[in-house]
């Protein structure tokens, strides 16, 4: 008995759950069709020219392959012509003016004296001066307050050097009080071969115009030589 009812019972399993291989089916191959649209109907006839207008060019039309005969034809056609500047030589134009011949110059032979020898001796040059070292000048380059320069600053001699380059120029900034005393000066970009110090110091002395009311102003300045 246990073995009839284990026997069932692997048969209904077997029954249940089969395992079975997935059938394969072909494919058929493609069909490669040929749709003939005859231009001679209306309906053909207004689908082309809306393809037309809406993709120019995509519609191939029979005449379109006989362009090459018919181009072949035109050419036969037509007479041969040259064009007419093929022809052309460029030429000079004749100078109306007459060539009159002149002599040349006669030329200076070596050993002759060009100008008149005199008896007085040459006369002396006297050295040149040393050449004055440009003074620094303070511009207002933004001052606010109408803040104006009452004493320019009392600049060393020898402040510029040999090695400053001609025509230059340093921004500062100033705090100046309301009595007209610079408290602060910072230099706005930094110099190379300038010594900004020595700047700084006669900037510091420097008088402003004073003003009855307010605090400390700051004054964008430009020192040029």
């Amino acid at each position: 008995m246990w073995l009839m009812l284990v026997a069932a019972g692997h048969a209904a399993l077997f029954y249940l759950f089969r395992v079975a291989p997935p059938l394969a089916s072909r494919k058929l191959p493609p069909q490669h069709a040929v749709l003939y649209l005859p231009p001679a109907e209306s309906g053909v006839r207004s689908l082309l020219g809306a393809l037309e207008d809406r993709y120019p060019g995509a519609v191939r039309r029979s005449e379109d392959h006989d362009l090459k005969a018919a181009m072949a034809a035109l050419a036969k056609a037509t007479p041969p012509s040259e064009p007419s500047w093929s022809t052309h030589r460029p030429a000079l134009k004749l100078f109306p003016q007459p060539l009159v011949p002149q002599e040349l110059p006669g030329l200076v032979q070596p050993g002759e004296p060009v100008l008149p020898e005199t008896d007085s001796p040459p006369p002396v040059i006297a050295p040149a001066a040393g050449k004055a070292r440009p003074v620094p000048s303070v511009i207002i380059d933004a001052a606010p307050g109408g803040r104006t320069i009452a004493q320019q600053p009392a600049w060393p001699e020898n402040l510029i050097d040999e090695t400053w380059a001609p025509g230059g120029s340093v921004p500062f900034m100033l705090g100046v009080a309301r009595s007209g005393q610079p408290e602060y000066c910072l230099p706005l970009s930094p110099a190379t071969g300038i010594d900004l110090e020595a700047m700084r110091r006669p900037l510091m002395g420097m008088k402003f115009n004073a003003v009855p009311a307010g605090g400390l102003q700051w004054i964008n300045v430009v020192v040029r030589w």
